[in-house]
């Protein structure tokens, strides 16, 4: 059986368009991204943007942020 991940790369390496997520598994996908590149859960991620921490930071200057943030934007309404 394929992982979400694996399903996300064959559906996007085979056709062009929006995949449809719902909020459970973008928000799984959110946690998963920032376990990898943060070592800290999608909530824990999530806390601090809301809280402003990284405001006035570049991308750049938080290890994994860019890589995260991506994940992060679509799970906003």
């Amino acid at each position: 059986m394929e992982t979400e991940e694996a399903a996300m790369a064959h559906a996007t390496a085979h056709s062009v368009g929006v995949v449809q997520m719902t909020d459970e598994q973008a928000s799984a996908m959110l946690d998963r991204a920032a376990r990898k590149y943060m070592g800290i859960s999608g909530a824990e991620f999530t806390r601090r943007v809301e809280s402003g921490e990284w405001q006035d930071r570049g991308y750049d200057e938080v290890e994994g942020l860019a890589e995260v943030w991506a994940y992060y934007l679509p799970n906003q309404d």
